[in-house]
């Protein structure tokens, strides 16, 4: 990340919360139970990659492998648990011309369809909705089974101009790529 130096703090990828956003979506509390999760996400800034993740999002709905035709998931991600490891910029990106946590304290994401693409290759379809503004957005996904869970791994990526984040600045990227793990625990 560079330093600002109108600022004086490092500049934040403010589309972070794109993803979020879809961000994903899986996080905590599926009908299954409790699931562990990540959602993180990257943009380049000043020709540097930022990293975040958020630190809190719930998820709840029902996702069985074997019946995807019921897959419901719905998530909603509380923008000011945005953590890019730099207090400063992390409060930054609450403001208006951001995320504008004030009027839209979360982002949200509730999927429409899960259809299997390959073995252990999944599509994911759904609405992401950050700053008012809500998008269909597919995000691919892949499977890979131990005896007790089933790890989901993915990625979007959404420009974070089409919600209305970070304004035109020309030193940011216009891309975020959002990434996502489940764990989901085996009946």
């Amino acid at each position: 990340m560079a330093q600002s130096p109108a600022f004086g703090f490092k500049l934040p990828m403010k589309s972070l919360l794109f993803l979020f956003i879809g961000m994903f979506m899986l996080s905590s509390s599926l009908t299954f139970g409790q699931i562990a999760h990540d959602i993180s996400f990257t943009i380049r800034n000043f020709g540097i990659n930022v990293d975040g993740n958020f630190d809190s999002s719930i998820v709840d709905g029902t996702l069985n492998l074997s019946t995807l035709q019921n897959t419901q998931l719905r998530v909603s991600i509380p923008v000011n648990s945005i953590n890019t490891d730099n207090e400063t910029r992390d409060e930054h990106l609450l403001e208006e011309e951001y995320f504008h946590a004030s009027k839209y304290p979360n982002i949200q994401f509730e999927s429409t369809s899960l259809r299997e693409i390959a073995e252990r290759a999944y599509e994911l379809r759904g609405n992401l909705t950050i700053k008012g503004v809500t998008k269909a957005v597919v995000i691919k996904m892949y499977s890979e089974s131990t005896s007790n869970t089933t790890r989901m791994v993915g990625e979007l990526e959404i420009n974070r101009r089409d919600y209305g984040v970070g304004g035109r600045s020309l030193v940011m990227s216009k891309n975020v790529t959002i990434s996502i793990t489940l764990e989901i625990p085996k009946a």
